[in-house]
């Protein structure tokens, strides 16, 4: 458990200083890179177990998203964690959603710089 944690910070801070320095120093946006993630697409992503079950796999995650924007992979205690993170949900440049898996099932999934409307 004490394991999950430390990648779980491990790959936020990752996250975090990845998107930080993303967008200030360039967009999401590029002319290979294809928005497909839609808010209502995310919700139905499923978040399973700490060792992945009952989570969405990474296969049908590229089935409805296609290939991440970014994809890092880190073993800690034995364990390997994937981070996928996708820009542009809902085709905003500045909103990504991130995903980790374990066993290539997601066990966390978390929206940034999505603005919400009511």
């Amino acid at each position: 458990m004490k394991s999950l944690v430390k990648i779980t910070k491990l790959f936020l801070g990752v996250v975090v200083a990845l998107l930080v320095v993303g967008m200030t120093t360039t967009s999401f946006a590029s002319s290979h890179y294809k928005y497909r993630v839609t808010r209502t697409a995310f919700d139905k992503v499923s978040v399973g177990s700490n060792n992945g079950n009952g989570g969405t796999s990474l296969k049908q995650l590229e089935k409805d998203f296609g290939s991440p924007k970014l994809k890092s992979s880190r073993t800690v205690d034995n364990v390997r964690a994937t981070m996928l993170v996708y820009s542009g949900v809902d085709n905003d440049k500045n909103a990504a959603a991130i995903v980790e898996l374990i066993n290539n099932k997601v066990i966390y999934k978390e929206l940034t710089g999505y603005q919400y409307s009511l």
